[in-house]
């Protein structure tokens, strides 16, 4: 080879080299940025899975005190209401049952119907009072304790009036129910004349 086909050889290889070494440079900071925000990116999650396990602890406070008030109310020391958020197939779910006895119970399943009735009642108020606050709400309910004993409706009553002065809220209820009717701040009366309703305060 001659020295002049060498030079523009070896000019070229060192051509490509500084090409070479000006993609390594560039790569090497990608990969120093990618690796920040891996970093900030993992952070991030920390923080965001503390904050999502701070938020569930205050939901759980939240839903099983007003749960477990109304049970109480009602089967005083029978049964304690627990829910549990669980992560399933990448998403979060949350297991609710009843302890009685320190066995676990299936609130749909294992109990009478006057349990489930007290259960889905409270549960109801929880969640809606979490989703609005603290604003005055009116929530209307047709026959909520229909499964609950004739003997147990008066303390189920106990509960509308608290939970209505303590989450302020106004309930109307569409009832037979002379218990319901009796500790109501306002009772009317339904009749039905032809096709035509006909409403009378009591």
């Amino acid at each position: 080879m001659k020295i002049k086909e060498f030079e523009t050889f070896l000019n070229q290889k060192q051509g490509e080299l500084l090409t070479y070494k000006n993609t390594y440079n560039d790569l090497k900071k990608k990969l120093n940025l990618i690796s920040k925000n891996v970093i900030r990116t993992e952070q991030a999650q920390v923080i965001i899975q503390q904050v999502a396990k701070l938020t569930q602890e205050q939901i759980i406070f939240h839903i099983e005190d007003i749960v477990n008030s109304a049970i109480d109310a009602v089967f005083p020391g029978e049964y304690e209401f627990k829910i549990k958020f669980v992560n399933r197939r990448n998403k979060t779910e949350c297991d609710i049952v009843l302890m009685k006895d320190e066995n676990k119970l299936n609130p749909m399943l294992d109990n009478g119907g006057g349990v489930v009735d007290i259960v889905s009642f409270s549960l109801r108020i929880a969640l809606w009072n979490l989703k609005n606050g603290k604003k005055m709400y009116t929530v209307i309910l047709d026959e909520p304790f229909k499964n609950l004993s004739k003997s147990l409706r008066p303390k189920a009553c106990i509960i509308l009036q608290e939970l209505s002065k303590k989450l302020n809220l106004q309930f109307i209820i569409i009832t037979h129910d002379q218990d319901i009717i009796d500790i109501a701040d306002k009772s009317f009366l339904v009749k039905k004349y032809k096709n035509i309703s006909k409403v009378e305060e009591l």
